[in-house]
């Protein structure tokens, strides 16, 4: 499980982890469906009319909640890009009692404790699945993803001071050459 005395990368990583795990379950699932389909369909009996043929298999980043209700996984990048702008909701799972947030748009939340799928309140928005964080974790992980990207932007303009500097040296060295 994902306890609270876990670093925040660990609890990252350990989201990825279960993020996979689930992605390898749906494969399994999928491939099951692909065979299952290959098998020479059961003749029907005499007046029930045709076979119906089976349904295909979801897309890959789906899963399915209920039998024939398939929506679609939003990952880990999305929804830490969500929390990153404040573009989460909150919302609690239903079985172990986590106060979550997931992406706003999300109809259903995965519960990073528990993995049980609860459905986010404000209703049907087209949202699919999104996957929860714990909402005790989302300052930190906020202000964690806030600072990465200073400092991305802080080196960009650093990079981009330093070329400007080269050229001027270059443009200087050019003009006391040839002055």
């Amino acid at each position: 499980g994902l306890g609270l005395g876990m670093r925040q990368a660990d609890v990252v990583e350990e989201r990825r982890r279960l993020l996979k795990e689930e992605q390898q379950h749906q494969e399994d699932v999928q491939r099951r469906r692909r065979q299952a389909q290959q098998e020479p369909p059961q003749r029907a009996e005499r007046g029930s009319g045709s076979v119906a043929p089976a349904p295909p298999p979801p897309p890959r980043a789906s899963c399915e909640i209920t039998p024939g209700n398939v929506v679609p996984i939003r990952g880990t990048d999305e929804v830490m890009d969500a929390v990153l702008h404040s573009r989460t909701t909150p919302c609690t799972c239903f079985e172990c009692g986590l106060a979550l947030v997931t992406l706003e748009d999300a109809d259903m939340v995965i519960c990073c404790d528990c993995r049980a799928v609860s459905p986010v309140e404000l209703g049907p928005k087209g949202g699919g699945l999104g996957l929860g964080m714990r909402q005790a974790d989302v300052v930190e992980e906020r202000r964690r993803l806030i600072e990465e990207e200073q400092s991305k932007r802080i080196h960009v303009a650093i990079r981009h001071q330093q070329q400007a500097m080269r050229k001027a040296n270059q443009h200087q060295h050019h003009h006391d050459h040839w002055g």
